[in-house]
């Protein structure tokens, strides 16, 4: 096949995808040596370099029931910006967040590890794992995870990105976070003030 390409040309253009690939972590895989060289980017992340969040950034009192939960935000390690991937570990007692819903942002939920009960405004369902749930944008059904079993559990979140849109709502909260705020504000419009969590 020709592609208008020379053949000295080619072996130029290889050398320098292959230099390039390297150092973007790339892996080149060729089936023979005259095959021509498949490339795998190593999307692998690291675990163990990933900054593990503990705590909420929620005003008091409402941080309270969720300072020991802990989050590994791998959506970020891996350069993802159209949603969010977060690794969430709960100890016994934790929570996973106050009840709430989001405005323009879906979410979903799926148990890795241990139990959880899934709290909303239909009522209270353990999940265990394997289990996951989806909360579709709009719809204002408040919702959390509680650990309420005696081991550590683990949920992996995904949810799409859109802060400059979305609204948060806290069912059970005087508090609300407005689309394009990094802060929280009560039902009120009032400002609550920041913490340093």
């Amino acid at each position: 096949m020709d592609c208008g390409t020379r053949n000295s040309d080619v072996g130029l253009h290889v050398s320098t995808f292959l230099k390039t690939s390297k150092r973007l972590g790339a892996s080149i895989v060729r089936t023979s040596p005259n095959a021509a060289a498949t490339v795998r980017l190593m999307a692998k992340i690291d675990m163990a370099a990933v900054l593990e969040k503990i705590g909420s950034s929620y005003p008091d009192p409402y941080g309270e029931p969720c300072r020991k939960r802990s989050r590994k935000r791998l959506g970020d390690a891996g350069g993802l910006t159209v949603f969010g991937v977060n690794l969430q570990r709960l100890p016994p007692g934790a929570w996973s967040s106050q009840r709430h819903w989001h405005s323009h942002e879906d979410e979903f939920i799926f148990v890795v590890d241990g139990e959880v009960v899934l709290v909303t405004d239909k009522g209270e369902e353990t999940l265990a794992a394997g289990d996951c749930a989806a909360f579709k944008a709009g719809v204002a059904d408040g919702h959390h995870l509680v650990n309420r079993s005696d081991s550590d559990a683990r949920v992996l979140e995904v949810g799409s990105r859109n802060p400059e849109r979305d609204r948060t709502v806290y069912s059970d909260a005087d508090m609300v976070a407005e689309p394009g705020e990094h802060f929280f504000r009560r039902r009120d419009g009032s400002p609550y003030p920041r913490t340093g969590h």
